[in-house]
């Protein structure tokens, strides 16, 4: 998780040190989300509501899911957009796992692309 920021040169940034992380690398979504929520919270003065990517390559495991599902509940509740993209080049994302992630519209704020390599497919959409 990347500090909150309005600069596109720091998104940037942190996509390529999240993209060098590779397929796999063992994220906790809801902890994430939970970390999320707390600098939502710190920055309550600034005006914007903020947008959130969420980036998986995989599915939360049974006994996270809960977690993760009320963490993205607050985020939102806070505020913030949500996008989730899946990366699904190993068929291991589940698009409605997606979709209690992302706020609504779901056809607006739910990707699935199939490598890594693909993401510069929906940036546009983002």
């Amino acid at each position: 998780v990347m500090e909150l920021t309005e600069d596109p040169a720091e998104v940037a940034v942190g996509l390529r040190r999240m993209l060098a992380l590779g397929q796999g690398a063992g994220t906790n979504t809801g902890v994430g989300l939970a970390q999320v929520a707390a600098q939502l919270k710190r920055q309550v003065a600034s005006p914007s509501k903020g947008v959130v990517v969420v980036l998986t390559d995989g599915l939360v495991d049974a006994d996270k899911l809960q977690f993760m599902v009320a963490q993205a509940r607050a985020v939102r509740d806070l505020g913030a957009e949500m996008f989730a993209i899946g990366v699904d080049g190993r068929g291991g994302v589940s698009v409605d796992e997606l979709r209690t992630v992302a706020s609504e519209p779901h056809s607006d704020h739910v990707f699935v692309v199939d490598s890594f390599e693909k993401l510069s497919e929906v940036v546009v959409d983002v």
